[in-house]
């Protein structure tokens, strides 16, 4: 009786170090080299904010400032090219105006009315090379 039972705890403790073994050098670094595949990205989400009024957005500096000062025409050159530069600027001034006015706009319908908070998605990418590397230092492989 006492010969079986050395036998059974003899078989029990080295198949105690296998499966320790195995899990050590097999399942351990499978799992790690999995975890350490896939990383957690976060895109989208929008900051809450108040309702606003124009006045209130320009006195912040939200708005931008769409008056722009006229350029000084260099009057070296003949008239000619004094007016065509002139015409120029002003057809400058005003696709950039039109542009910034557009712009205000678009900042103040968004701000007529307070938002919520829209929070951010949380997705799963591929790690780069990079990170993967630094994961599995990291976890001690």
């Amino acid at each position: 009786m006492k010969r079986y039972f050395g036998i059974v705890t003899l078989i029990i403790f080295v198949l105690f170090i296998f499966v320790a073994f195995f899990y050590w050098l097999q399942l351990r670094p499978a799992q790690i080299k999995h975890d350490c595949s896939w990383t957690r990205a976060y895109v989208g989400g929008e900051s809450a904010h108040p309702a606003m009024t124009e006045a209130e957005l320009r006195s912040i500096g939200l708005l931008k400032n769409c008056e722009l000062l006229p350029k000084i025409i260099n009057n070296s050159g003949s008239a000619s090219e004094a007016f065509h530069d002139s015409v120029f600027e002003k057809r400058r001034m005003e696709v950039i105006s039109g542009a910034c006015e557009a712009e205000n706009t678009k900042l103040i319908s968004s701000y007529s009315k307070p938002r919520a908070a829209i929070p951010a998605k949380e997705q799963q990418r591929k790690t780069t090379d990079q990170e993967y590397k630094f994961c599995l230092r990291d976890k001690g492989l």
